[in-house]
């Protein structure tokens, strides 16, 4: 009998698993892809020897210098900032959305407090904004969100922004200053060695099964540990649409 089961090998599951084995626990973690590392996890091509995010780039940032200090302890990170550039009826723009993308999509010479009040006047008065689209709108107006929001979030999330929580877009920042660093985070950097050597420190020894979908055979697994931890962000998003039926 396990004390644990972890459904997941992604940063949540690895971690806990990690320190529950750390607190004398007995703990399997099971993962339906057949790797650990969940969306983090990175390899080296065999022809370049390059470090390959396979889900897109990482970029770990976080303001709690315990939590950066943790991390630390099992890998070595470089002082990466991300800057992010797009493209859009031809031009080329900065992201997030900062006094250099306004003045340029604008065609102005603004300064921050006059784009402050420059953005205020292409907000619709959205008085409580129910989903992601409306949330996007009401921070920027309707023109930018359609130009740099809109197509990247179908993009990202493959459904439409209105079926996606208001909450998801304040993790965008909106700047009126030329501030185009995407995070806003004290400690931002990329593991030196890719992620999945952390994944490998974190679940030495302990247990894990690949290529196994707990959904598959829940009740064989509930019955094997006294509690289970499950870690899948596409049901938690179902469940908050359960919990939050506003957002259909």
């Amino acid at each position: 009998m396990y004390d644990f089961i972890v459904a997941g090998a992604g940063f949540f599951g690895a971690i806990f698993a990690y320190e529950m084995k750390k607190a004398g626990k007995k703990v399997l973690v099971i993962e339906k892809r057949d790797h650990i590392g969940g969306n983090c996890y990175s390899y080296d091509c065999p022809k370049t020897n390059i470090n390959i995010h396979k889900y897109g780039p990482h970029i770990f940032h976080t303001s709690s210098e315990n939590v950066w200090k943790y991390i630390n302890s099992f890998a070595d990170f470089n002082n990466y900032r991300h800057r992010v550039l797009t493209t859009a009826g031809g031009k080329v723009y900065s992201l997030p959305v900062n006094l250099a993308t306004i003045n340029k999509f604008y065609n102005l010479s603004l300064t921050p407090d006059e784009a402050g009040e420059f953005l205020k006047s292409k907000i619709p008065a959205i008085s409580s904004p129910q989903n992601l689209e409306e949330k996007a709108i009401s921070l920027i107006g309707r023109e930018l969100y359609e130009t740099f929001i809109k197509g990247y979030t179908i993009k990202q999330w493959d459904c439409d922004p209105k079926d996606l929580p208001a909450e998801v877009i304040t993790r965008l920042p909106v700047r009126t200053t030329y501030n185009d660093i995407y995070y806003d985070d004290d400690y931002q950097g990329m593991p030196s060695g890719g992620y999945t050597p952390i994944f490998e420190k974190l679940l030495k020894d302990i247990p894990v099964e690949l290529k196994t979908d707990f959904l598959e055979k829940r009740d064989c697994w509930r019955s094997v540990a006294r509690t289970l931890v499950y870690t899948d962000r596409n049901l938690c998003f179902d469940i908050l649409r359960q919990l939050r039926p506003d957002i259909d």
